[in-house]
Protein backbone atom coordinates (compact mmCIF):
# COMPACT_ATOMS: atom_id res chain seq x y z
CA UNK A 1 0.00 0.00 0.00
CA UNK A 2 2.54 2.44 0.89
CA UNK A 3 4.51 1.42 -2.52
CA UNK A 4 1.28 2.17 -4.18
CA UNK A 5 1.00 5.68 -2.54
CA UNK A 6 4.52 6.78 -3.22
CA UNK A 7 4.78 5.46 -7.10
CA UNK A 8 1.50 5.67 -8.64
CA UNK A 9 2.61 5.36 -11.84
CA UNK A 10 4.31 1.77 -11.21
CA UNK A 11 1.36 -0.08 -9.77
CA UNK A 12 -2.24 -0.90 -11.28
CA UNK A 13 -3.92 -2.88 -9.02
CA UNK A 14 -3.11 -3.40 -5.88
CA UNK A 15 -4.18 -6.98 -4.01
CA UNK A 16 -3.67 -7.32 0.00
CA UNK A 17 -3.85 -10.58 1.31
CA UNK A 18 -5.11 -10.96 4.98
CA UNK A 19 -3.65 -7.77 6.11
CA UNK A 20 -2.53 -7.10 9.72
CA UNK A 21 -2.03 -4.18 11.85
CA UNK A 22 -5.47 -2.61 10.41
CA UNK A 23 -7.21 -1.28 14.01
CA UNK A 24 -5.24 -0.07 16.67
CA UNK A 25 -7.14 -3.15 18.95
CA UNK A 26 -5.72 -6.59 19.36
CA UNK A 27 -6.47 -9.94 20.94
CA UNK A 28 -3.42 -10.61 23.50
CA UNK A 29 -3.28 -13.87 21.88
CA UNK A 30 -2.62 -11.93 18.23
CA UNK A 31 -0.46 -9.22 20.14
CA UNK A 32 2.23 -12.50 21.22
CA UNK A 33 1.84 -13.64 17.91
CA UNK A 34 3.11 -10.74 16.05
CA UNK A 35 5.47 -9.92 18.70
CA UNK A 36 7.19 -13.56 18.83
CA UNK A 37 6.65 -14.51 15.28
CA UNK A 38 7.16 -17.76 13.46
CA UNK A 39 10.47 -15.95 11.98
CA UNK A 40 11.49 -15.04 15.01
CA UNK A 41 11.13 -18.49 16.49
CA UNK A 42 12.84 -20.08 13.29
CA UNK A 43 16.04 -17.84 13.46
CA UNK A 44 16.79 -16.96 17.29
CA UNK A 45 15.74 -20.26 18.81
CA UNK A 46 17.78 -22.43 17.01
CA UNK A 47 17.17 -26.37 17.32
CA UNK A 48 14.14 -25.19 19.63
CA UNK A 49 12.93 -23.36 17.23
CA UNK A 50 12.99 -26.18 14.80
CA UNK A 51 11.28 -28.47 17.30
CA UNK A 52 8.42 -25.88 18.04
CA UNK A 53 8.41 -25.81 13.61
CA UNK A 54 7.66 -29.26 13.88
CA UNK A 55 5.44 -29.87 17.00
CA UNK A 56 3.15 -26.67 15.08
CA UNK A 57 3.56 -27.38 11.15
CA UNK A 58 0.12 -29.06 10.29
CA UNK A 59 0.24 -33.05 9.84
CA UNK A 60 -2.31 -32.72 6.57
CA UNK A 61 -2.77 -31.65 3.03
CA UNK A 62 -2.32 -29.56 1.04
CA UNK A 63 0.52 -28.95 3.73
CA UNK A 64 2.73 -32.00 3.70
CA UNK A 65 2.71 -32.44 -0.33
CA UNK A 66 5.18 -30.53 -2.45
CA UNK A 67 7.94 -30.13 0.38
CA UNK A 68 6.08 -27.54 0.99
CA UNK A 69 6.84 -27.86 5.14
CA UNK A 70 10.96 -27.53 3.61
CA UNK A 71 10.20 -24.55 1.86
CA UNK A 72 7.91 -22.71 5.28
CA UNK A 73 11.07 -23.86 7.50
CA UNK A 74 13.11 -21.86 4.52
CA UNK A 75 11.38 -18.53 4.30
CA UNK A 76 11.04 -18.49 8.02
CA UNK A 77 14.95 -18.71 8.57
CA UNK A 78 15.77 -16.01 5.74
CA UNK A 79 17.15 -13.14 7.10
CA UNK A 80 15.14 -10.64 5.08
CA UNK A 81 11.96 -9.77 6.71
CA UNK A 82 8.52 -10.75 6.28
CA UNK A 83 5.43 -9.09 6.65
CA UNK A 84 5.19 -10.27 10.26
CA UNK A 85 8.50 -9.38 11.28
CA UNK A 86 7.47 -5.67 9.61
CA UNK A 87 4.31 -5.75 11.77
CA UNK A 88 6.33 -6.55 14.85
CA UNK A 89 7.59 -3.44 15.09
CA UNK A 90 4.36 -1.26 14.99
CA UNK A 91 2.70 -3.37 18.12
CA UNK A 92 3.16 -2.09 21.98
CA UNK A 93 1.69 -3.62 24.91
CA UNK A 94 0.15 -0.37 27.13
CA UNK A 95 0.26 -3.37 29.81
CA UNK A 96 0.94 -7.24 29.98
CA UNK A 97 -2.30 -8.01 28.51
CA UNK A 98 -3.38 -4.81 26.37
CA UNK A 99 -1.36 -4.79 22.89
CA UNK A 100 -1.94 -2.27 20.50
CA UNK A 101 -1.16 -1.32 16.70
CA UNK A 102 0.83 1.93 17.27
CA UNK A 103 0.01 3.22 13.73
CA UNK A 104 -2.79 1.75 12.85
CA UNK A 105 -3.54 1.03 8.88
CA UNK A 106 -6.92 2.45 8.71
CA UNK A 107 -6.05 5.57 10.27
CA UNK A 108 -3.23 6.52 7.62
CA UNK A 109 -5.15 5.63 4.54
CA UNK A 110 -5.36 7.98 1.56
CA UNK A 111 -6.89 7.87 -1.71
CA UNK A 112 -5.71 5.53 -4.32
CA UNK A 113 -6.43 5.84 -8.04
CA UNK A 114 -5.63 2.11 -8.66
CA UNK A 115 -8.50 -0.65 -7.94
CA UNK A 116 -7.17 -2.20 -4.26
CA UNK A 117 -8.60 -5.94 -3.50
CA UNK A 118 -8.33 -7.78 -0.01
CA UNK A 119 -8.09 -11.39 0.46
CA UNK A 120 -9.58 -12.19 3.86
CA UNK A 121 -9.71 -15.78 5.40
CA UNK A 122 -12.57 -17.12 7.28
CA UNK A 123 -11.05 -18.85 9.44
CA UNK A 124 -8.33 -16.23 10.37
CA UNK A 125 -7.45 -16.14 14.42
CA UNK A 126 -4.92 -13.14 13.64
CA UNK A 127 -7.22 -10.93 11.11
CA UNK A 128 -10.76 -11.16 11.45
CA UNK A 129 -12.86 -11.21 8.13
CA UNK A 130 -14.70 -7.98 10.37
CA UNK A 131 -11.40 -5.87 10.57
CA UNK A 132 -10.79 -6.78 6.55
CA UNK A 133 -14.33 -5.51 6.31
CA UNK A 134 -14.06 -1.92 7.98
CA UNK A 135 -10.50 -1.20 5.63
CA UNK A 136 -12.07 -2.05 2.97
CA UNK A 137 -15.47 0.72 3.72
CA UNK A 138 -12.31 2.99 4.62
CA UNK A 139 -10.60 2.84 1.44
CA UNK A 140 -14.34 2.94 -0.35
CA UNK A 141 -14.33 6.00 1.92
CA UNK A 142 -11.51 7.84 0.74
CA UNK A 143 -12.82 7.22 -2.74
CA UNK A 144 -10.23 4.39 -3.76
CA UNK A 145 -12.06 1.34 -5.19
CA UNK A 146 -11.78 -1.43 -3.05
CA UNK A 147 -12.87 -5.55 -3.26
CA UNK A 148 -12.92 -8.53 -0.59
CA UNK A 149 -13.03 -11.68 -0.64
CA UNK A 150 -13.62 -14.66 1.57
CA UNK A 151 -11.77 -17.45 1.24
CA UNK A 152 -13.16 -21.00 3.24
CA UNK A 153 -11.39 -23.44 5.07
CA UNK A 154 -8.29 -21.15 5.89
CA UNK A 155 -6.52 -19.51 8.33
CA UNK A 156 -3.93 -16.68 8.02
CA UNK A 157 -2.17 -18.11 4.73
CA UNK A 158 -4.46 -18.65 2.17
CA UNK A 159 -2.61 -19.03 -0.51
CA UNK A 160 -0.39 -22.50 1.57
CA UNK A 161 -3.86 -23.35 3.00
CA UNK A 162 -6.58 -23.37 -0.02
CA UNK A 163 -4.00 -22.70 -2.55
CA UNK A 164 -6.87 -23.28 -5.23
CA UNK A 165 -9.41 -21.37 -4.03
CA UNK A 166 -6.40 -18.42 -3.65
CA UNK A 167 -5.16 -19.08 -7.41
CA UNK A 168 -9.03 -18.62 -8.48
CA UNK A 169 -9.12 -15.17 -6.72
CA UNK A 170 -5.70 -13.93 -8.08
CA UNK A 171 -6.51 -15.16 -11.50
CA UNK A 172 -9.71 -13.43 -11.58
CA UNK A 173 -8.81 -10.19 -10.12
CA UNK A 174 -5.62 -9.74 -12.14
CA UNK A 175 -7.39 -11.14 -15.82
CA UNK A 176 -10.54 -9.13 -15.52
CA UNK A 177 -10.45 -5.89 -17.36
CA UNK A 178 -12.42 -4.47 -14.41
CA UNK A 179 -11.99 -5.71 -10.93
CA UNK A 180 -14.61 -7.55 -8.60
CA UNK A 181 -17.46 -5.14 -7.78
CA UNK A 182 -17.27 -2.88 -5.20
CA UNK A 183 -17.74 -3.64 -1.47
CA UNK A 184 -21.06 -0.43 -1.80
CA UNK A 185 -22.27 -2.48 -4.24
CA UNK A 186 -22.29 -6.02 -3.07
CA UNK A 187 -21.07 -6.73 0.00
CA UNK A 188 -18.57 -9.30 0.53
CA UNK A 189 -17.50 -12.14 -2.05
CA UNK A 190 -17.11 -15.57 -0.37
CA UNK A 191 -15.44 -18.28 -2.93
Amino acid sequence: YEFAKRHPAAVTRLMLVTPAAIEQRLSLLTGIYFTLTPQTVARRLGLLGYLLFEMKFPKEEPYTGNSLKELTWQLNCRPTPSGDIVIRHLIEFESWNRPVVKCPFINSLERLEIPVHIVAADMDTLVSVQSVENLCRALVKTGTTCTYNVTIGSNHCPFLEVPDQFREIVGKYFHRKSPYRSLTNTGRNYI
